[in-house]
């Protein structure tokens, strides 16, 4: 019995070993994985703190992302046109931009100043009116030296945007146009108690023979930095220049409408400010025209118009600064090669030129060093030319001086002087003796015209 009862506690006490000795092999499995789980916490490599709180959970700690960098709108959005003169430009962002960022450009360059709307969003104000018809690019800088987020991040690349400045209406420019003494016409604004213009949109043409107004000059009102200057129509009225206008010159004056006398007006504004001219008013040209007009540059020519009649005896009239200045029996074109009827202007001339053709017959011509060339519709020109007489067809459509004519007529007719071909004896209108043919026909040769590259402004 004894050695059964020792047997017994011999038993138990092995049990209870076992137990002990399970129960410290789980503390050490629990333990180890404690330790684990703290050796595998993640911390920002910028923290200077202990575990905290997250110590001994056995829980990751998870670090966000920076959010993507990105433009998500602009204004005015890419390839809008008619794009408002003073419209700001606003460009917002995905993400808040850092306070020194570098900043977009803009092409060409606009005055102006970038600010801050909200964390995201910026604006940039011009600091007066944009060019008309001008294409503005926006460049956002991205990558190396980009724009930068609050998180340090940059934009991936760069990113360009485009817009185009509306046009101005015609009425403006041609307010202008006239105040630097372009046109046959003066503009005079309203005066303040609005006793004296008419409304800035024209019913009919202003075809008052009177001297100008007395009223303020409209191109001492004008602002004298070239984007300050108003670009809607302002408030007044045009008068004629000279009180005995042709009256061919006259019926094709109309405002708040393109007509040529407009665009002759244009052409010579391009030809003293070293523009291409093509008479069409392009951002170019209209930053030219703003700047003249913010610094005073009147011209210096008078104002000139060439109106030749095809009513025998052929005549070519210079109407200047209000009179007729020069006259002279002239040749235009023979029938199957007649000279149009209408009015063009000055577009390109030449000291001397070649010209060559066929003529209606169908034999052809070769005709070196022709001499005092003004072409003015396709390859018509005014010009000096040899012949047995003056004052009746004999042309391929130029029309024909004598040389000496020629020379003294050549200084006047300069780029975008308007030439009118018509009908009927205008000596009596036009105050002027009546016409006479010089020479006697001997011969009715023709021509017509090509040019060689030496031009003449």
């Amino acid at each position: 019995m004894e050695a059964e009862g020792q047997a017994g506690r011999n038993a138990a006490s092995y049990r209870r070993r076992v137990i002990v000795s399970m129960t410290l092999a789980v503390i050490v499995v629990i333990g180890v994985v404690e330790a684990f789980a703290i050796t595998a916490v993640n911390v920002p490599s910028n923290s200077s703190s202990s575990l905290g709180g997250w110590a001994g959970t056995g829980r990751t700690k998870k670090v966000a992302k920076p959010a993507a960098f990105l433009l998500q709108s602009e204004f005015p959005a890419s390839g809008a046109d008619n794009i408002a003169y003073d419209s700001a430009i606003t460009l917002k962002f995905s993400v808040p931009l850092a306070a020194h960022t570098p900043l977009p450009t803009i092409s060409p360059p606009v005055a102006g100043r970038w600010s801050r709307l909200s964390p995201t969003t910026l604006t940039f104000q011009p600091q007066g009116n944009l060019v008309p018809l001008e294409q503005i690019t926006v460049r956002i800088p991205g990558g190396s030296g980009g724009m930068e987020s609050t998180a340090g991040v940059t934009l991936s690349a760069s990113v360009s945007t485009s817009f185009t400045v509306e046009d101005v209406p015609v009425l403006r420019l041609q307010q202008l146009l006239a105040e630097l003494g372009y046109l046959p016409v003066t503009f005079v604004r309203t005066s303040p108690t609005g006793a004296s213009g008419v409304p800035a949109t024209y019913s009919s043409p202003i075809t008052t023979t009177a001297g100008p107004a007395d009223g303020p000059s409209a191109l001492a009102a004008e602002p004298t930095t070239p984007d300050a200057i108003p670009l809607q129509p302002e408030q007044g009225s045009f008068q004629w220049r000279y009180a005995n206008t042709p009256s061919q010159l006259a019926a094709q004056w109309v405002p708040g409408a393109w007509n040529v006398v407009t665009q002759g007006a244009l052409m010579a504004f391009e030809s003293d400010h070293g523009l291409d001219i093509d008479g069409v008013p392009g951002p170019t040209a209209w930053a030219a025209l703003l700047q003249a007009v913010a610094a005073r540059d009147t011209t210096s020519r008078p104002y000139t118009y060439l109106l030749a009649t095809e009513t025998l005896p052929e005549t070519l009239y210079v109407w200047r600064a209000g009179q007729v200045v020069f006259q002279t029996p002239i040749n235009t074109g023979v029938e199957g090669a007649a000279t149009p009827l209408g009015t063009w202007p000055v577009f390109s001339r030449f000291l001397s030129t070649t010209m060559k053709g066929t003529n209606p017959d169908g034999t052809k011509y070769d005709d070196p060093d022709v001499p005092w060339v003004s072409y003015f519709y396709e390859s018509d020109a005014v010009h000096g030319f040899l012949r047995p007489g003056y004052g009746y067809p004999q042309s391929d459509g130029c029309v024909e001086l004598p040389y000496a004519n020629a020379e003294a007529v050549f200084p006047l007719d300069t780029l975008g002087t308007l030439v009118t071909m018509t009908t009927g004896q205008l000596s009596a209108e036009l105050g002027t003796t009546p016409p006479t043919v010089i020479y006697l026909p001997t011969t009715t040769t023709t021509t017509t015209t090509t040019t060689t590259p030496f031009e003449y402004p």
